[in-house]
């Protein structure tokens, strides 16, 4: 990916309980992963993984609001010299945990385009900000459309089975609706996970939110007509949730006031 991404993921250490953080609408997302493990009498402290220039940070959310580049980057966005043991990562990031460890999943596209980007599947040790690392233990990377601005990985989502879903972006300004929503399969510790794909002509693709019943919302921002090679005519593009047999509900937004309303 070759932006910086505006979304975190939340983790309350120690009550092994994580949700997703949308940095831009500092608006609270769950279905990230969620752990039914309790929390009931134990402390617990929240921290903010966010990337930023292909580096990964961690925030405490508490006074003095201390930070901890937990990555940083093999690739820099200002010319300055990487890391060569570090990756570079990007995108929304996502979690879960298995067995009582913490894992992060999040873009990663060290040395594209060769090997291509993907997601990464990194676990996750500490437990406070300042003694946070992680260790790559797994890699997703899916078959990609042809774009003019190669491929790009973006969005990703945790559902309650533990299967994942990714969204790749595709075209990302004009073209045809080529982006791509994938479901990956357990187990995730390989860089060769078994994959389908949910849909194949998102306008393109990026955040993703799971809900409570593993329904699918998906940030689409195109709303436009392309032409449609394979019918030879114009299609309306706009994908913002799907999954594997039906359509569910679109968001789309009115015409006065611009705000989203489900049809």
């Amino acid at each position: 990916m070759s932006k910086s991404s505006t979304t975190g993921c939340v983790v309350r250490t120690r009550a092994l309980l994580t949700v997703c953080l949308m940095l831009v609408a500092y608006a609270w997302l769950s279905g990230c992963g969620e752990s039914s493990s309790s929390s009931a009498g134990r402390a617990t402290s929240d921290v903010v993984f966010s990337p930023e220039g292909n580096n990964l940070w961690a925030y405490s959310t508490t006074p003095p609001f201390t930070a901890q580049k937990v990555n940083a980057a093999n690739s820099t966005f200002d010319g300055s010299p990487g890391n060569p043991t570090g990756w570079d990562i990007n995108g929304e990031i996502c979690s879960f945990d298995k067995d009582g460890t913490h894992y992060l999943i999040t873009g990663e596209d060290t040395h594209q385009p060769n090997p291509l980007p993907g997601w990464g599947i990194f676990e996750l040790t500490g437990d406070a900000v300042g003694a946070f690392a992680i260790t790559r233990v797994g890699r997703l990377v899916p078959t990609y459309q042809p774009s003019p601005s190669g491929p790009d990985n973006y969005g990703c989502g945790v559902l309650s089975d533990g299967r994942i879903v990714t969204t790749d972006i595709g075209n990302e300004a004009s073209g045809a609706a080529n982006g791509q929503l994938e479901i990956w399969y357990p187990p995730f510790t390989s860089n060769d996970v078994s994959f389908c794909k949910l849909d194949l002509r998102l306008a393109t693709g990026q955040g993703i939110y799971v809900d409570t019943n593993d329904d699918l919302y998906l940030n689409s921002p195109r709303s436009v007509a392309e032409p449609d090679a394979t019918a030879g005519g114009r299609v309306q593009v706009q994908r913002t949730v799907s999954d594997l047999s039906r359509r569910r509900r679109r968001l789309w937004p009115d015409r006065q006031s611009g705000l989203a309303a489900g049809r």
